[in-house]
């Protein structure tokens, strides 16, 4: 009698197909929301030539087969609506849930997904930096911020932001997050104002988180210059001068006095109208109108101070003085001083 033998004939025309994914107990959907560490999904195959194996992963977008790995599964060929229960852990945020099946042949079916949203934790409460203030014209100023990651355990993805005395309730414009970025926000302001910088994070599945921070506004201008004696050129600085600066209202923004050099710096002078005033003692004072002083601009103000008549300051050698007599018997006398010039008053004529 001969030998019998035999083989297995594998017929490969058609792959097998997912008829559909749904969460245990649920009906299919094409996103579903976990609030535990793992889902439990029943897929329906239908099948025409027997499935073999079943296989799935997370991924952001549909992995290639040879990452797959494959549960033995096997049906009889041409089973239709088979249901197989499959286990998958699951993260925190969004991801996707790919499922294949494959036949005894190796075909494998075309992935079906399910978009899984786990909702446990809010988005990262970040610090607010205000990185600076920055005048525009009138009363506008931008407001340059930015937030503090160092720390977050999660990053949001979108925000929202106000800023004010008051700000306004937030309501749509949701910008793109980056970790890097700084974000300008415009609104008005006045100088010693508190603006309160109000923002919304969200997270990658729309969890919120509201933050807050404050700046105090500090629009100042710089006004400099030199102070000197009137009429008598180049090098008759006036050292020791008090220079202040007024506003309208009489209150004093800035003072400060010059150098040996006559100069003179007033570096925080609040924005607005403002009146200067130099003075010293022996000299009449001198006022002027400053105008508008611009928040971080530099005005520049030269001064003249003149003599009071009748004063003698400083030390003076007996060469330095000249006198003279005019028509009426008055005797004017003249001192030079070693850096400067004053006049003193007129006296009787000399008999």
């Amino acid at each position: 009698m001969s030998p019998v033998f035999s083989t297995t004939v594998i017929r490969d025309v058609t792959a097998p197909s997912i008829r559909s994914v749904a969460v245990l107990g649920a009906a299919p959907a094409a996103t579903v929301v976990a609030t535990d560490d793992d889902l439990s999904f029943i897929v329906t195959v239908d099948d025409t030539g027997g499935a073999a194996g079943i296989g799935h992963l997370l991924a952001d977008a549909a992995p290639a087969v040879d990452a797959i790995t494959f549960t033995t599964i096997f049906t009889v060929p041409g089973t239709a609506g088979l249901e197989r229960q499959v286990g998958l852990p699951v993260v925190d945020g969004v991801s996707i849930a790919w499922f294949f099946v494959r036949d005894r042949a190796g075909n494998v079916s075309a992935p079906a997904s399910v978009t899984v949203v786990k909702d446990t934790a809010p988005a990262s409460a970040l610090p607010v930096v205000v990185e600076a203030v920055t005048p525009r014209e009138g009363r506008a100023v931008d407001v340059v911020l930015s937030f503090d990651t160092s720390t977050a355990s999660e990053l949001p993805i979108e925000l929202q932001l106000a800023v004010g005395a008051l700000p306004a309730d937030l309501v749509g414009g949701r910008a793109p997050f980056a970790p890097d970025d700084s974000f300008v926000v415009s609104t008005t302001a006045v100088d010693g104002e508190t603006l309160i910088v109000r923002a919304r994070l969200f997270d990658a599945v729309g969890n919120v988180t509201e933050v807050f921070g404050t700046t105090v506004v500090a629009l100042r201008g710089t006004v400099t210059g030199t102070i000197g004696l009137e009429r008598l050129g180049a090098g008759q600085a006036l050292r020791g001068t008090v220079v202040t600066a007024t506003g309208t209202d009489g209150r004093v923004l800035a003072t400060t006095t010059t150098d040996a050099a006559g100069l003179y710096l007033l570096p925080a002078v609040v924005e607005g109208r403002a009146s200067f005033v130099a003075s010293a003692t022996g000299y009449r004072g001198l006022t002027q109108d400053l105008g508008f002083v611009e928040a971080d601009a530099t005005a520049t103000l030269d001064g003249f101070l003149s003599l009071q008549r009748g004063s003698l300051v400083g030390s003076f050698r007996l060469a330095d003085v000249e006198q003279s007599t005019d028509r009426h018997g008055n005797t004017t006398v003249e001192v030079r001083l070693v850096s400067q010039t004053r006049v003193a008053a007129p006296r009787p004529a000399l008999t």
